[in-house]
């Protein structure tokens, strides 16, 4: 089944071989990723992948695979981070540090709540019209889990601040700049909206950002008043 499904990506993907092959699994409960990942070692070994990652996996399983898959077999973990989920920095940094993994992280802009869009802007309505469906999980997410939408407005002008030192960069640069200035991530995947937004031109100014200590601690004085280290790790 398993050698089957990569089959099926290469065929779709017309290729003899995956660069990236990330593998999820819905129930702990059940052993079977091992058993899958050992299959997909072998794969990777006779070169139909040449680099296997892992999606939304937690700390302790990841440690576990990677234990047990071997040394330097898993090279990404993707998982949610940002200045609101900030979870990985409870756990997840120090497995990727020990076993030379990267993450690749998504919701870095929340949904683009983390954006100049939303700076002054009053709490919106969680179904209202206007919001996606993404942005209805991460608006829930700041409200109940993080904080409360004032103190978010806080954290915004605190990066609009910031922006402001570096040139006028946009609020998403610097929130993509945090989260890249930690060693265990290898890369943040920023969504988009084809024929809606495109920011591309402005997300490449983010590699030119180097935050300061100023920066850093102005950032951290809004999410020390936060729920982040009480969110689920």
């Amino acid at each position: 089944m398993v050698r089957s499904a990569v089959e099926e990506r290469m065929n779709r993907m017309q290729t003899d071989r995956i660069d990236l092959l990330q593998f999820h699994w819905q129930d702990y409960r059940d052993k079977g990723y091992l058993t899958a990942l050992r299959i997909l070692k072998e794969l990777q070994n006779e070169g139909s992948i040449v680099s296997l990652g892992l999606c939304n996996f937690d700390s302790v399983r990841t440690d576990e695979i990677c234990t047990e898959i071997g040394p330097s077999s898993i090279a990404t973990n993707q998982v949610q981070f940002s200045l609101i989920d900030t979870r990985p920095l409870h756990g997840m940094n120090r497995v990727c540090e020990k076993h030379n993994l990267k993450l690749l992280t998504y919701g870095t802009l929340c949904g683009g709540f983390l954006t100049d869009r939303w700076l002054h802007k009053p709490e919106p309505e969680l179904y209202c019209n206007n919001l996606t469906p993404s942005q209805r999980k991460y608006l829930d997410m700041i409200l109940k889990a993080w904080g409360n939408w004032s103190l978010f407005q806080s954290l915004l002008t605190a990066l609009r601040r910031i922006g402001d030192r570096h040139g006028g960069e946009s609020i998403a640069n610097i929130a993509v700049r945090w989260v890249l200035d930690h060693a265990f991530v290898g890369a943040v995947i920023v969504g988009a909206r084809l024929g809606i937004v495109d920011h591309s031109e402005d997300n490449l100014n983010v590699f030119a950002i180097k935050l300061t200590s100023v920066d850093n601690g102005d950032i951290e004085a809004v999410l020390a008043k936060s729920n982040a280290c009480q969110m689920l790790r």
